[in-house]
């Protein structure tokens, strides 16, 4: 695993946001926040709702709903379905990459070692 490069994945969630056009803007921020991609923003028809569709790491969508709701006064509906797996940009084993924070966070969260142990490390001393 060690000298075969790993790459880490993370699901990726489609994002549809209703709202008005007044809360373009609050959305956008808190998309940004979160590490979202906007991909499409159009009128419903004749109505002054919008629909706003994003990508956002399903890791960083906890807590959206209630963050889109404060910051637009309860005007934005978000509704979250999974869509693709995405690859978290980085090394696993480079603590200054978001990849490489992940797995640290992950290592501390299970009790093990923060640094990535060196191959030496695994190999037989015969």
């Amino acid at each position: 695993m060690l000298t075969a490069g790993a790459t880490l994945f993370e699901p990726i969630y489609a994002v549809e946001i209703q709202c008005p056009e007044s809360a373009i803007g609050a959305i956008y921020r808190v998309l940004n926040q979160r590490r979202g991609h906007i991909n499409d923003q159009s009128a419903i028809g004749s109505s002054p709702m919008f629909l706003v569709k994003a990508f956002v790491p399903v890791n960083e969508s906890f807590g959206m709903t209630e963050a889109l709701m404060s910051n637009t006064s309860g005007q934005a509906h978000p509704q979250c379905t999974f869509d693709h797996w995405q690859v978290v940009p980085g090394s696993p084993t480079d603590v200054g990459t978001l990849a490489g924070s992940l797995v640290q966070g992950i290592r501390r969260r299970k009790g093990a070692r923060l640094e990535v142990p060196d191959l030496s490390f695994y190999l037989d001393k015969l």
